[in-house]
């Protein structure tokens, strides 16, 4: 029986908690090893060209996957690993994949990017990559208990309101951001730190940097053609999600109190300006703030 990647089901499991993740078809996990090569040619056996090999190192796992933000009473649990830090490192967890007849785990996955994809008019979803330690079969029964989450509703982007230096914009078509986190694995040195026969696995990792990017595209209308590019180091950027236009709170807000940013003109069918912007404040508190928590 084959294992088809559309039907696959994603799986978090944090703490004593199993979160059950709906995801589109572009799940994906792999890991790689580490081969080091030696010469077998010698004086006495000068036809031996070809060299050997060892391999028992991993390198950490990769994972990514796409998934729409429910609307539902609690911040979903995407929106709080990877986005969330404190002590100068985040929170590890493990993946557990489902297919037709098999299943795999992802051991001690860390998120490294969250991008938004936020247009109006559509679903609002989250692209998710990451790494982790160890990438296995698994046979057993999926640890956790399984959290209700109530009846099953999708965010939809009915509005955005954006506001650059306090200023509000109008005729705002979308607005993509990134939560990136700058994971460094520790090499073990040892076979005492290896997970399986001899094989070293990575166990550790440390948070190295984090960046906080994104772009706002805005039409051009007879209002607000007047500058078409623009650069600043300093301004405060605010963005709201609204599930209604002139709603009065939105179920995701991006509250960004510092921003390097350029401002670039785009002819599309519709003539537009784009925002690229940067987070350049140090401020802990900065991540998505979902139906004002």
């Amino acid at each position: 029986m084959y294992n088809f990647r559309k039907n696959a089901k994603l799986y978090i499991v944090e703490g004593a908690n199993q979160h059950s993740i709906e995801i589109y078809s572009d799940v994906s996990a792999s890991q790689t090893f580490d081969e080091q090569g030696y010469k077998l040619k010698t004086l006495h056996n000068l036809n031996n060209l070809h060299e050997g090999a060892t391999i028992t190192r991993a390198a950490p796992a990769n994972f990514q996957f796409t998934t729409p933000i429910l609307d539902i009473s609690t911040t979903p649990i995407i929106l709080t690993l990877g986005t969330s830090y404190s002590g100068g490192t985040i929170t590890s967890f493990d993946i557990y994949i489902e297919a037709d007849n098999v299943k795999y785990k992802l051991e001690k996955a860390v998120i490294e990017t969250n991008t938004f994809n936020i247009s109006m008019d559509s679903i609002l979803t989250v692209s998710v990559s990451g790494t982790a330690s160890k990438l296995s079969r698994f046979t057993g029964t999926i640890p956790g208990t399984p959290v209700n989450i109530g009846t099953k509703n999708y965010s939809r982007v009915g509005g955005l309101s954006v506001s650059i230096n306090s200023q509000v914009q109008d005729s705002i078509s979308g607005v993509n951001v990134e939560i990136a986190n700058q994971v460094s694995w520790t090499k073990n040195t040892t076979l005492h730190a290896s997970l399986t026969g001899n094989i070293i696995y990575p166990t550790s990792y440390v948070v190295e940097g984090r960046r906080v990017t994104g772009s706002i595209t805005q039409f051009l209308t007879s209002d607000n053609v007047a500058q078409l590019s623009d650069t600043t180091t300093s301004n405060p950027i605010v963005i709201n999600v609204l599930s209604s236009v002139g709603q009065a709170t939105p179920f995701l807000r991006f509250n960004l109190p510092s921003t390097v940013f350029t401002r670039r003109f785009g002819m599309d069918e519709i003539f537009n300006r784009v925002y690229d912007f940067r987070l350049n404040s140090n401020s802990t508190n900065v991540k998505p703030i979902y139906k004002g928590v």
